[in-house]
């Protein structure tokens, strides 16, 4: 009966173990929001939270490990704690929000970046330190509580340690796939303080029935079955306890550093998620699986074992191994693993199918080491815990020295190793750590006999050979396809940044896999608007700040404006500033790295001013400013008159975080009473009702909103403009500063000079929109939809035909902005031709994007007709893009044919002959062994080419000329009866 009830009350605690882990994680999550909130989503904010949790870890372990010992009853003990953490968990946020008038005055005294980041590193880590101490404190304390006789040291301690770790999977997958969405950030704080609440009341009812059980064996039983001093046997010699324990610290930044590594370079791997906060969620439950695994089996086993020594050795050993595995598994099969189909019958993507395939790579790559990591722990609380009175401070002692190691880990590898030696470079030197704590626990060890010690010494030698000899270490993991050639890669602190050129020489910027700016018209245009729709539509703006440098378009396109005064640029990542010299097409060299020695748009002798400490500009208005924009607008006494907000896909990083009701609060606080905030908003991606919910989220802040589509290109996106006041525009004012000579060349690439063009991209405003918006949920701090939302819907172009679609339903006039305009019908008899074509442009580009050139160059050509003045629709009517495919893949039909079919319904047939022509003599044989379909497609092409070129020599009067291509068409296709009949005449 006393046995059964000991049972019941030991597994009781585990399950109440398993409860504070699963809390654990859930604020784990919730305090690294805050401080993205607070400081924005840089590597200290991020940094700091994980320093201050394993820190507080590290000292609640320590000092609640010594106290343990002395306790009279540990579970009363426990229970304090949880009600402690629950408490300090609910305060946490206030005692942050506390802190901001420290910050603010700071922010603007302080001009030392670094120096302002320690100064926020310092006192959010005291404050975050306080809940995260009592959370070390928890496993020490049980410890103490379960653990009386030697024999079952490992199992206790290890089957603790992994029912806590399983807790933590629970609490990590709960928080990042359903928690924070479905309740918010609050409701995900309330869940876990509840949680702590109930175990803390449960741990100390528990102490009340078995307090005396607990007292009488904590008290004597342990001491009288093994005395104090007396140790087991040779392995537990001081010196061997003191080198476990220091190689336990080194394994904590090992295996912190690994996590960072992995997370950079697994990435790279996913198709569609990428860097979402899911594919983040998924690695992180990955990397908890396999260590609470890893810890259950070892502590099965780990008291039978009679060698511990050799066992922590080989655990380290195996898990150098594995470490470089990872490496090799992601960088040369990672793609390649994708077990689950994530596009369903018609081409829609399965969101869960992408996740599930996230899991499948993040499991072959990493399960293995991170199991074996699990593995460690029981072994080296065996070896180190060698007196049964000091349970608690052995357990805690080596917990906080690995979790001290787990934070030194953290800041080196984003901050030094991982800049310095590169992601790959960073795995292979960590597996050689594994490897030398393998080879120095192997020597040590006093049990084993010299050869076989000697042996497994020669094991990790060769071992270590090997990893140095076959690992990539300078691997590049961003992919690059057939066509694609590498022009820049470095890997930061923050983000692996790359700049790739295509077969068309347009070049793209990668931060992390994902393409974020660019050089080609669709993103020039983006970079491009963002600077000139609000300085042409503003009366007399002075100052800009533009959100995110990327790849510098926007920033030069503001020093065109002379009567700017101050231009100002936040940029959250140093390695974008590095890649600006090979997007010289995009920027126009508006900055260079300091001593760059390439070629320039410019003279060296113009780049005279600093922009940032290590950078240059030719324009002294410009300055870069390195953070998170949140952070910067949040402490920043600055008022500007333009804010302009570039960012990439929602879907990504935490971009979603500069489309919440708070941002554009900040932005609203520091913008000037006649100002404007522009924010590049993408159309794709976003389901009906979360397009709704971003724009009402605008709207909600900036009610004198109106949508801008910027239509001389296929563009992906809509300009969101705010003002404090309805929009005025004057009209000749506008058109003033389109005679600005840089102005005008700036815009005239994209055939944009044109005031009245610029205005017909006017598409909505917020009467037109009102019932359309009309709603409460919103976009906020609290409840981020957007973040959770986003990513699962719409990887394709349907999503933002729809969008557009839909804005278009709600299109109104721009003439009620305008004032000063010309008299006379004719320039409002243009504007409404403008507006007439607008939707047959739109149509045109979603036809484009559809690879339907023909059915869009009708489209085009009917606007054309009604706006005969709009350059950029005649621009469009020459598909450059079919040009530039041509030229790179001279050897395929596809792309003349389809230039070719444009041009004839244009009536282009001098150029439709000559394009085709130029297809048949570069692409008229199919290559060798190719299949059946593709000679036939090839023949075909032969048939269409010779059939077309007639058709061309009939409609300009040579009919004669027509004769011999006609012939050849009929050779190949003898049935066609059009072709019989154009020869007969």
């Amino acid at each position: 009966m006393e046995n059964n009830r000991k049972t019941a009350v030991q597994s009781a605690v585990f399950a109440l173990f398993f409860l504070s882990g699963v809390s654990g994680l859930i604020y784990e999550v919730v305090w690294s929001r805050h401080l993205i909130y607070l400081f924005g989503a840089t590597l200290y904010a991020v940094s700091t939270t994980l320093a201050a949790f394993m820190g507080g870890m590290a000292l609640g372990s320590y000092l609640f490990g010594r106290y343990a010992d002395r306790a009279r009853n540990s579970l009363r003990v426990y229970g304090w704690l949880q009600l402690g953490i629950g408490v300090a968990g609910l305060a946490l946020p206030f005692m942050l929000l506390a802190l901001d008038p420290i910050y603010r005055v700071a922010y603007r005294q302080l001009t030392s970046f670094f120096i302002l980041s320690l100064l926020r590193f310092v006192l959010t880590f005291i404050i975050l330190l306080i809940p995260a101490t009592l959370m070390g404190g928890t496993l020490p304390v049980l410890s103490r509580y379960l653990v009386h006789k030697r024999d079952w040291l490992g199992l206790n301690i290890g089957a603790l340690y992994s029912v806590n770790t399983l807790g933590a999977v629970l609490g990590c997958f709960a928080a990042g796939f359903l928690l924070i969405e479905t309740f918010g950030v609050r409701g995900a704080t309330y869940f876990a303080a509840g949680i702590n609440f109930i175990v803390g009341a449960a741990g100390l009812l528990l102490a009340l029935r078995s307090g005396e059980e607990a007292r009488s064996e904590e008290r004597g039983q342990t001491v009288r079955e093994i005395p104090d001093g007396v140790i087991e046997d040779a392995q537990k010699s001081r010196r061997i306890i003191l080198a476990v324990l220091i190689s336990y610290g080194v394994s904590g930044f090992i295996a912190l550093s690994y996590q960072v590594s992995w997370n950079r370079a697994l990435v790279f791997t996913f198709d569609i998620m990428k860097n979402t906060t899911f594919s983040f969620t998924a690695m992180l439950t990955v990397f908890l699986i396999g260590l609470a695994i890893g810890g259950a089996l070892m502590s099965v086993f780990v008291d039978r074992a009679k060698d511990h020594l050799r066992l922590y050795a080989m655990i380290q050993l195996l898990l150098g191994l594995s470490g470089a595995y990872s490496l090799f598994v992601i960088y040369y099969f990672g793609g390649s693993i994708a077990p689950f189909e994530i596009r369903d019958a018609s081409g829609q993507i399965n969101w869960w199918m992408g996740v599930l395939n996230v899991f499948s790579k993040t499991f072959a790559s990493i399960f293995l080491p991170t199991f074996l990591m699990g593995m460690a722990f029981p072994v080296a609380a065996r070896i180190c815990v060698a007196r049964m009175s000091a349970v608690g401070y052995g357990v805690g002692r080596l917990y906080s020295v690995n979790t001290l190691g787990s934070i030194l880990g953290s800041f080196a590898s984003g901050f030094i190793l991982i800049p310095i030696l590169g992601v790959a470079g960073t795995i292979a030197i960590l597996a050689l750590g594994n490897l030398a704590i393998a080879l120095y626990m192997f020597h040590i060890n006093p049990a084993m006999l010299p050869r076989s010690r000697n042996f497994f010494i020669g094991v990790c030698v060769f071992a270590m050979l090997l990893v140095i000899i076959r690992i990539p270490r300078h691997a590049r993991f961003q992919e690059l396809s057939k066509t694609e050639r590498m022009l820049f890669y470095e890997e930061g602190s923050l983000a692996t940044v790359s700049v790739l050129e295509d077969s068309f020489k347009y070049r793209t910027l990668y931060v992390d896999n994902v393409g974020v700016a660019g050089t080609d018209r669709i993103l020039l245009t983006d970079q491009k608007s963002l600077a000139h729709v609000p300085m042409l539509l503003l009366p007399n703006p002075k100052s800009a700040l533009t959100v995110g440098f990327g790849s510098g378009g926007a920033s030069y396109s503001y020093t065109c404006f002379k009567s700017l005064e101050e231009i100002h640029c936040v940029e959250i990542c140093k390695e974008v500033l590095d890649a600006a010299p090979y997007l010289f097409a995009s920027n126009r060299g508006v900055l260079i790295p300091e001593g760059w020695g390439g070629r320039a748009p410019r003279e060296p002798s113009d780049y005279k001013y600093l922009a940032l400490p290590g950078y240059m500009t030719f324009d002294a208005r410009y300055k870069i400013i390195i953070d998170d924009v949140r952070s910067y607008l949040r402490f920043t006494g600055r008022v500007y008159d333009i804010i302009a907000t570039d960012c990439t896909d929602l879907r990504y990083k935490s971009n979603a975080n500069l489309y919440d009701y708070e941002y554009f609060k900040l932005c609203r606080e520091h913008l000037s009473d006649d100002g404007m905030v522009v924010v590049w908003m993408p159309l794709g991606g976003l389901s009906d009702e979360t397009f709704r919910l971003a724009l009402r989220t605008f709207y909600r802040v900036f009610p004198e909103m109106t949508i801008w589509y910027m239509n001389n290109e296929p563009t992906h996106y809509i300009l969101i403009i705010g003002t404090p006041k309805p929009l005025r525009v004057d009209y000749a004012l506008m058109k003033k500063r389109l005679e600005e000579e840089s102005v005008r060349q700036d815009l005239a690439e994209l055939f944009l000079d044109d005031a009245d063009k610029i205005l017909s991209c006017f598409l909505n405003d917020n009467q037109s929109l009102k019932d359309y918006l009309a709603g409460e949920k919103i976009n906020s701090e609290n409840r981020p939809y957007l973040e959770f939302l986003s990513p699962k819907y719409g990887y394709g172009d349907k999503p933002m035909i729809d969008n557009l679609n839909t804005l278009l339903k709600y299109e109104t006039s721009v003439m009620p902005y305008l004032f000063n305009i010309p008299e006379g019908a004719p320039w409002g008899d243009l504007m409404k031709r403008y507006a007439e074509a607008a939707p047959l442009i739109i149509e045109g580009h979603a036809l484009y994007r559809d690879l339907k050139h023909l059915k869009a160059s009708l489209k085009y050509m009917e606007a054309s007709k009604l706006v005969p003045e709009d350059r950029a629709t005649k621009d469009l009517l020459d598909f450059r893009e079919l040009h530039l495919r041509i030229a790179a893949w001279q050897q395929d039909p596809w792309g003349y044919r389809e230039l070719a079919s444009v041009y004839f319904a244009q009536g282009r047939y001098s150029e439709t002959a000559t394009v085709l022509s130029k297809m048949l003599a570069n692409a008229s044989k199919a290559p060798e062994n190719a299949p059946k379909s593709a000679a036939d497609y090839y023949e075909d092409s032969v048939y269409y080419a010779n059939k077309t070129i007639g058709l061309c020599y009939i409609k300009v009067g040579n009919p004669a000329y027509a004769k011999d291509y006609l012939q050849k068409a009929l050779a190949i296709k003898p049935d066609d009866e059009e072709v019989r009949a154009l020869l007969a005449d």
